[in-house]
């Protein structure tokens, strides 16, 4: 009998398994570099980064603070982008409201999808700081 209650418990676990989970992408997403001077000096915005329940928008913002606001990271603990200037537009829609968070694991799917970052950590043992270092492609 303790095999049958044992057998009927295993069973009931393995049902309630949850399903894979597809990873959180945006339905439509766009990427475009700001040409240097397009809009005159001093018309084109300041760098922002807007996230908003099913929306996110980065206007004039470098491929580091992108990097940075995905993944949480302090722009200061970012290296290996200064030979990256260049600064993007990029808006992304989802199909429903998402929480920031859940918008950033999108973000993070758009840059890799786009510039195919590689990452590594580097702790500074001396100083007691983790860097990142990025490489993406141009």
């Amino acid at each position: 009998m303790k095999r049958v209650w044992l057998l009927f418990i295993t069973a009931m676990a393995l049902a309630q398994a949850p399903a894979p989970v597809a990873p959180l992408h945006f339905d439509a997403a766009s990427v475009k570099a700001v040409q240097p001077g397009s809009s005159g000096p001093g018309l084109r915005a300041p760098s922002q980064t807007i996230a908003e329940p099913g929306r996110l928008k980065a206007q004039a913002v470098s491929i580091g603070a992108l990097i940075g606001y995905a993944y949480g990271v302090p722009p200061v603990q970012i290296a290996g982008m200064k030979s990256r200037p260049d600064l993007y537009d990029i808006e992304g829609k989802a199909d429903g409201p998402y929480s920031r968070a859940e918008l950033c694991v999108m973000l993070q799917g758009l840059l890799a999808e786009r510039f195919e970052p590689k990452f590594h950590r580097e702790n500074a043992r001396d100083a007691g700081v983790q860097a990142w270092w990025w490489t993406v492609r141009a």
